[in-house]
């Protein structure tokens, strides 16, 4: 897993899924007396050639804000164990992942233009429907990485961007979106 959806994450990209989805796979393995067994012991069993039949592994590969508040008390519900890849610098910079909420709100304001002198970038940037933004978060990306910008200051940017687009940045900090 990646992560599961604050909000609707889980439309905007297909790495992310409901709580719900999430849930509905742990009754799976409950039900099918599926054996999930921490990371290191799985490998270590596969290697021997131990591995029992119904094994399963649950990782998530982003330590999302969204694991704490949803995956882990359904794990302990379970009593499944669970490998969660954490990113140490954004647990010290408590900001959603630049790259990612840039992509976010692309989507999101899909279908707006957004003018690009607050950002230093010429003209208006469409957003079309169904488009890839990857090449726009680029833009801004290296727009950052050039003006040796601060976790803060690509916050800045990313509320100023959700300011324009109609998209309401708040919301994303309070529930703690992509961080």
């Amino acid at each position: 897993y990646h992560g599961l959806a604050l909000k609707d994450e889980h439309r905007w990209r297909t790495t992310f899924v409901t709580p719900a989805f999430f849930r509905r796979r742990l009754e799976i393995l409950a039900r099918g007396h599926y054996r999930v067994l921490p990371l290191d012991q799985a490998l270590r069993m596969l290697g021997e050639g131990t591995l029992p039949r119904k094994a399963a592994v649950i990782t998530f590969d982003d330590g999302f804000y969204d694991f704490h508040r949803f995956a882990y008390p359904d794990l302990r519900k379970f009593g499944f164990p669970a490998t969660v890849y954490q990113t140490t610098w954004y647990s010290d910079h408590q900001y959603p992942i630049f790259n990612l909420v840039l992509s976010y709100l692309f989507w999101r304001g899909s279908g707006r233009r957004l003018a690009g002198g607050p950002f230093e970038l010429p003209g208006e940037i469409e957003l079309s429907p169904g488009a890839d933004h990857q090449p726009i978060v680029n833009r801004f990306l290296e727009m950052a990485r050039l003006r040796a910008c601060t976790p803060e200051a690509r916050n800045e940017i990313a509320a100023e961007i959700a300011a324009q687009l109609g998209v309401d940045y708040p919301e994303i900090m309070r529930l703690r979106m992509l961080q």
